[in-house]
């Protein structure tokens, strides 16, 4: 395999992310031939890695120490380490024992029975869903193939069922919503991204796309009110940000992991330079 993946694996064993066997799994549904990022989404998807900033951050790192050559020991070896591959199986997610029980209350979509419902029934549900899903206190949905329905709730992920969604329950639910102009666009271009409001005070910003298994969907949900700098927390550096903000050119760069409030403060940033400045 790529020197990449081999050093993603090593860093992966080595701090507990996930198991030899897991990567093993991983390797027989991919093949030798698997890039860096099909792998690391595998482990995603499959239910097998649920820390995914984690995942993130060693990916990187082995991005950068794949350029020096592999790892000097071969994490897929089972030599010394007596391991037993899991099974191929249709669906690489972990067996029903093995899984985290699906969160109360949160699903109102009955996802086994998805294929039954028509267009309009599955489109209330949707609506339903994300509702529900923003009133969990949950920062993003996701429905994706191959892959059980989560949440992520301070940026961690919680199931909404033990139903591993087919090609076609991802496709349906995933464009539920869309009108058929909006559904040409993404068959045609298999990614799509859009704002969604399901009320005045529901609204959600959109990321649907294909990835080798079938379609996906990512819901992020939008706050109904722009907090403050100070209430984000700011309150120490307050007067730093109002200076960067009082300039009339230059460039603010806000970067940080998944989940970090990226958006979220340069939310509060654009609000404060409406309050304060009459630009363009």
């Amino acid at each position: 395999m790529n020197n990449d993946i081999l050093w993603l694996a090593r860093l992966g064993l080595d701090q507990g992310l996930f198991t030899r066997a897991q990567c093993l799994q991983v390797r027989q549904k991919l093949g030798a031939s698997a890039d860096l990022m099909a792998f690391a989404q595998e482990l995603i998807d499959g239910g097998l890695v649920e820390d995914v900033e984690k995942l993130e951050l060693i990916a990187g790192q082995a991005v950068a120490k794949a350029k020096g050559g592999p790892p000097p020991n071969d994490p897929f070896a089972t030599t010394g380490t007596p391991v037993t591959p899991t099974p191929a199986i249709a669906s690489t997610t972990p067996a029903a024992s093995a899984r985290e029980p699906a969160v109360t209350g949160a699903a109102s979509i009955a996802f086994d029975a998805v294929a039954k419902m028509d267009a309009a029934a599955l489109a209330g549900a949707m609506r339903t869903l994300l509702k529900s899903t923003a009133a969990q206190g949950a920062s993003d949905l996701h429905l994706s193939t191959g892959a059980r329905p989560f949440i992520r709730k301070q940026r961690a992920l919680a199931y909404l069922s033990d139903h591993v969604l087919t090609a076609e329950d991802a496709l349906r639910l995933n464009t539920a919503l869309l009108a058929e102009s909006q559904k040409k666009i993404f068959l045609e271009r298999k990614d799509y991204d859009y704002a969604l409001a399901v009320s005045a005070a529901d609204r959600y910003r959109v990321n649907l796309m294909f990835h080798k298994n079938g379609a996906a969907g990512s819901y992020r949900m939008v706050p109904a009110e722009t907090r403050t700098l100070d209430q984000l927390g700011y309150t120490n550096h307050l007067e730093t940000l109002k200076k960067l903000l009082s300039y009339v050119i230059g460039l603010i760069l806000i970067p940080g992991p998944v989940g970090s409030g990226k958006t979220t403060t340069l939310a509060s940033m654009v609000a404060y330079l409406n309050e304060t400045r009459t630009d363009h």
